[in-house]
């Protein structure tokens, strides 16, 4: 398990999930190629329980992409796109999976984030800072340049920036609506300077190299 989250696993139709923690290594050692059902759960993730249901494939590739999709379809649309990448070794085979960037909010505000083509919104609350945010582009978002949409608090929505280059540091402007009168006094009170939020970015690499870690600062 390479998320900042604890994973449930189990196989076929077992009621009982195993549980990895971040880092944690899990087992199964009844597998059939081909035929054994793997089934994932991420328990309470942005309030909604997600799923993920694969046969096991000998033929997988090295780096595939599984969707893990609301339990409850009705309940939400809520979706994301893990990694997993396959190493056989000695016989064993070595399933990784891990989300393609943590988000780290350390601006103490609300931070909305979407993909640059508009799909995959999310919120990261500052009481959740603690916790680094998996995100992921759907799918179809994974060839070319990675860029998402910032938005501070209730400001309007960042342009496409980029952040798939690790060692990348900038600022990113968010600027204010001030015609909106609610806005005009939390601008006058906070002093914001040229009506707008001014946010920090670093971007480096996991330990596992997986994934790239994105954090937003003051």
């Amino acid at each position: 398990n390479c998320l900042p989250i604890p994973l449930y696993y189990t196989t076929g139709a077992k009621a009982e999930y195993k549980t990895l923690e971040q880092g944690e290594i899990g087992t199964l050692e009844d597998m059939i190629h081909e035929q054994t059902l793997l089934r994932f759960q991420l328990i309470g993730w942005r309030q909604v329980d997600l799923q993920c249901t694969k046969v096991f494939d000998n033929h997988m590739k090295q780096l595939e992409y599984w969707r893990f999709e609301a339990a409850e379809a009705t309940a939400s649309n809520l979706r994301v796109d893990l990694g997993v990448m396959k190493e056989v070794s000695r016989g064993t085979t070595v399933l990784s999976i891990f989300a393609p960037f943590w988000f780290v909010n350390k601006t103490q505000r609300r931070l909305h984030f979407k993909g640059h083509d508009g799909t995959n919104e999310l919120i990261h609350y500052p009481e959740e800072a603690g916790i680094p945010m998996i995100f992921s582009f759907l799918s179809k978002s994974f060839l070319g340049k990675k860029k998402i949409c910032l938005k501070v608090e209730d400001s309007m929505w960042s342009d496409p920036f980029p952040v798939d280059t690790i060692g990348d540091t900038g600022r990113i402007v968010c600027k204010l609506d001030t015609r909106r009168g609610s806005l005009k006094s939390h601008l006058k009170k906070e002093k914001i300077a040229e009506d707008a939020f001014n946010v920090g970015i670093q971007i480096s690499q996991s330990t596992s190299s997986f994934t790239k870690i994105v954090t937003f600062t003051p």
